[in-house]
């Protein structure tokens, strides 16, 4: 991997975040904004959009009474957003203490 085809490398990571709960950004890369939509739910808007919406997101919470956070189902990825849900244990959505999000794939 060359820095100059990092960005079509699908194995090297092409965002990270992490995010309090309201969608504050306490450090990233490569992301614009993080938007608080509802409760359980933040969209992930990206700076350099990936080429399509085949990429991979991978995300936790730092939360311990949370079992579950996803990219949401209802509203698949795009080039340039994404949205992730999370759930406590009893299966209602639920807002943890932070997010934290790295994904991989094309730009």
């Amino acid at each position: 991997l060359t820095p100059l085809s990092a960005n079509w490398h699908p194995g090297a990571a092409k965002l990270w975040m992490r995010c309090n709960d309201a969608g504050a950004i306490q450090a990233s890369h490569n992301i614009t904004s993080i938007a608080d939509t509802a409760i359980g739910v933040v969209t992930v808007t990206i700076a350099t959009d990936f080429s399509g919406v085949n990429y991979a997101v991978v995300a936790s919470c730092g939360s311990t009474k949370f079992v579950d956070i996803k990219e949401s189902g209802a509203n698949q990825p795009a080039a340039g957003t994404f949205r992730m849900e999370s759930w406590d244990v009893a299966g209602a959505a639920a807002d943890p203490g932070s997010y934290w999000v790295v994904a991989f794939g094309d730009q």
